[in-house]
């Protein structure tokens, strides 16, 4: 899915040139029913974009704003000169999503705000929860099968360390890894899945990484383990189950076939002293895209957290 099918407006947020050139994002708002002081700020996951616009309906539908941010290098975000989903440093991403609350505070009067990461997204907005939640009203952080650890076999687990320290010397050659073609096939709608989504800037395969990205990846999750003290209430939401990443098999329709799941019920902890964790079943990697079933548990999830953990249901 494009921007064009979507119903609402998306804004292009200028950030600062690196030593590639050029650096933007771009914010989607979309249309909301009535009047609100709470809004969700989506953040994707890797070789992501946004088009889950059942998610964006839903939360309009409690009278929640919804806003989500393509990442720079990402979705409608990329730009010619860019390599898809690359960097080397997670924290170039707190200037978009700094700037996304500021527009969303400033600009449409939003007094209350969740961040909303996905996979790589969770562990991005876990992060700049840590650092900056002082200079925004954010309420809540929610996780979607955040990418806290990679999933490994022991043997690549053990060489993951020397993996990542050739690449903080050495970040630019190119990584024989990628995703497999298994999850990707379970979701769109092309292959075995309901769902549509434009393959040239999420492509079945996956975007190639580099050693670099390894290197900021594995950094960052450390940092990550080794504890936070994000002082709000925190969802953390995973599949009850992983099946082995590969090949598409009718098994991947009801797991997660990306990350570990035990890894992500582990750190989870790790976030704060307010978190309450979920195990969904039948849970994809991305929860928002399993089937109908699960789906409506994850938003039966959503709402109860909401409303007992939050405000954002006070307007």
């Amino acid at each position: 899915m494009s921007i064009e099918n979507l119903p609402g407006k998306t804004i292009t947020i200028q950030l600062m040139p690196n030593q590639e050139g050029k650096n933007v994002a771009a914010l989607y708002t979309h249309p909301c029913l009535s009047p609100t002081n709470s809004a969700v700020l989506y953040i994707h996951g890797f070789n992501d974009y946004f088009f889950q616009e059942h998610v964006a309906d839903w939360f309009t539908n409690q009278g929640i704003q919804f806003f989500a941010l393509d990442l720079r290098r990402y979705g409608r975000s990329l730009l010619p000169h860019q390599k898809p989903g690359g960097t080397h440093d997670i924290a170039e991403y707190f200037e978009e999503i700094t700037l996304a609350l500021n527009y969303i505070c400033t600009k449409e009067g939003i007094k209350k705000i969740a961040l909303m990461g996905h996979s790589t997204g969770g562990l991005i907005t876990s992060l700049y929860c840590n650092q900056f939640t002082d200079q925004f009203p954010v309420n809540a952080l929610i996780l979607n099968s955040p990418f806290f650890e990679f999933n490994l076999n022991s043997l690549k687990k053990m060489l993951l360390p020397a993996i990542a320290c050739i690449g903080k010397f050495f970040p630019c050659i190119s990584s024989s890894s990628s995703l497999t073609r298994g999850y990707g096939e379970s979701i769109h709608k092309q292959f075995h899945g309901e769902w549509d989504f434009d393959l040239t800037i999420k492509p079945i395969e996956g975007h190639r990484v580099d050693l670099g990205w390894i290197q900021t990846i594995h950094s960052a999750q450390k940092m990550l383990q080794k504890g936070l003290n994000i002082d709000f209430p925190i969802l953390v939401m995973y599949g009850e189950k992983s099946v082995k990443p590969g090949a598409y098999r009718q098994d991947m329709q009801t797991a997660d076939s990306v990350l570990n799941v035990a890894d992500i019920e582990r750190f989870a902890d790790r976030l704060g002293k307010q978190v309450v964790k979920k195990a969904i079943p039948e849970g994809m990697h991305d929860l928002m895209l399993s089937n109908k079933k699960a789906r409506q548990e994850v938003f039966k999830t959503i709402k109860d957290f909401l409303q007992t953990q939050t405000e954002l249901f006070k307007n």
